[in-house]
């Protein structure tokens, strides 16, 4: 008889191996006419065996627009890869926030005489984001990948209640300084513009010496790379310690304590420490003020490594500021003073408009008070949320995300925000910037 193994080239749909291929012409010349036609059955029933039910999506993914909805979605169940299975139920599972059109998550159906049951539209979240469409009918599963686009959720406001709108900005993402985001994924922005990827933790600082320093300062690290990024786009690379956290322009934090400027120690062994750039001087190294802990003490050193110590600190206080410490009692010190007592929170501020704001001004809470100290020791009081958290001068973040200035809410259920005081303007309203993110509805 006639060699029936197959060509090299034989193949199966299904993916099984390759089988003979018994036809009519092979029975008939190999064997003479002495087997029966009727032989030519004996290999179909093996090769339909060997092929299995599927299931699968018929996209290979999908995507949207935030709030609209996807119409259209089938998955398809068939017996061997091609034939379409009728009457078999199918349950698909929606997740990370897309829903069907009643709200549910879940959908269950039976397929027609194609083999597919269509799904009920299929809402996009507001936030958008990458989810995975899963399905599942008795032993087979199938997924499909879906991304959609967000509504907008970060935010610019200035003084004077201009609001900008930074679409790029993904939904979750934290404001970290004027128009700069981080998000979840590790990716950076300045405003709409993706700056960085990868990143783990970033820190922004305002400059007003542009000729150096290109005014708004970027610094971040990605494992053992710190980076400075200046308002011109030039980035400067130093190596720190893993897990190290950027404080200031081209500053970091050890995990032990150590505080580098770039690759350099310039503060080892610290429990706590702050930086910032002296505005009120010109364009020199001096400019770099570090106050912080050490072995319980604290202490302040100068751009030209002057160190003041003060010894009125008790151990175990943070430092929060150019010569200002909270102590875990809630005293709160400025050098060696005690300026207040039971705070709850603070935050420190420089404002080099010394004539209205006093240079150095100290925003903290006391329970329901939230108080305003200038650098001539006037203080103001307001009234605030229980809970709040002092974030600027006198600017007051509650826990419902409302941002107040003073008593004057500003912004409303933020996620997340940022203030600073633009020092490159002259002493007017429009000083307070606020950089924000929202949770973005459909509404």
């Amino acid at each position: 008889m006639r060699n029936t193994t197959p060509r090299p080239d034989a193949h199966s749909d299904n993916g099984a191996e390759p089988t003979s291929r018994l036809t009519r012409r092979t029975i008939v010349q190999g064997a003479g006419w002495t087997i029966p036609v009727v032989a030519v059955t004996v290999a179909t029933p093996a090769a339909a065996a060997s092929a299995a039910p599927t299931l699968a999506f018929t996209q290979n993914s999908y995507s949207g627009k935030a709030c609209e909805t996807l119409s259209g979605v089938q998955v398809r169940r068939t017996t061997d890869g091609s034939t379409a299975d009728s009457g078999q139920t199918v349950s698909v599972t929606l997740a990370d926030g897309y829903t069907f059109a009643d709200g549910s998550t879940r959908y269950s159906g039976t397929t027609g005489s194609d083999g597919t049951i269509t799904l009920p539209g299929i809402k996009v979240p507001a936030k958008g984001g990458k989810s995975v469409f899963s399905a599942s009918s008795t032993t087979l599963s199938a997924s499909a990948p879906v991304s959609g686009t967000s509504k907008p959720s970060a935010f610019r406001r200035d003084g004077d209640g201009t609001v900008s709108t930074y679409s790029a900005v993904p939904a979750g993402s934290t404001a970290i300084g004027d128009s700069a985001y981080l998000a979840h994924n590790g990716d950076l922005y300045s405003g709409d513009t993706l700056v960085a990827s990868g990143v783990d933790k970033a820190h922004w600082t305002f400059n007003r010496f542009g000729g150096k320093a290109g005014y708004h300062i970027l610094t971040y690290v990605k494992g053992t790379k710190g980076y400075r990024r200046d308002n011109d786009g030039n980035v400067t690379e130093s190596t720190v310690p893993s897990n190290s956290t950027p404080i200031g322009d081209g500053i970091y934090l050890a995990p032990n304590g150590d505080v580098y400027h770039g690759g350099s120690i310039v503060i080892a062994g610290t429990s706590s420490a702050h930086w910032y750039f002296n505005q009120a001087n010109s364009d020199t190294a001096s400019q770099n003020v570090y106050s912080y802990m050490k072995d319980g003490v604290a202490y302040r050193r100068d751009g030209d490594g002057t160190v003041t110590t003060y010894d009125k600190v008790p151990t175990g206080s943070t430092a929060i500021g150019d010569s200002a410490y909270l102590a875990p009692n809630g005293d709160l010190y400025s050098g060696n003073t005690v300026v207040a007592s039971g705070v709850d929170k603070a935050s420190w501020t420089y404002n080099r408009f010394g004539e209205k704001a006093g240079y150095h001004i100290l925003t903290y809470v006391k329970g329901t008070k939230g108080y305003r100290r200038d650098n001539d020791g006037t203080v103001s009081e307001f009234t605030v949320a229980s809970d709040s958290t002092p974030i600027g001068d006198q600017i007051f973040r509650s826990p419902n995300g409302d941002v107040y200035h003073g008593e004057t809410k500003v912004l409303e259920g933020t996620k997340s925000a940022h203030w600073y005081f633009n020092q490159a303007n002259s002493d007017t309203a429009s000083q307070n910037v606020y950089s924000y993110t929202i949770e973005p509805t459909c509404a």
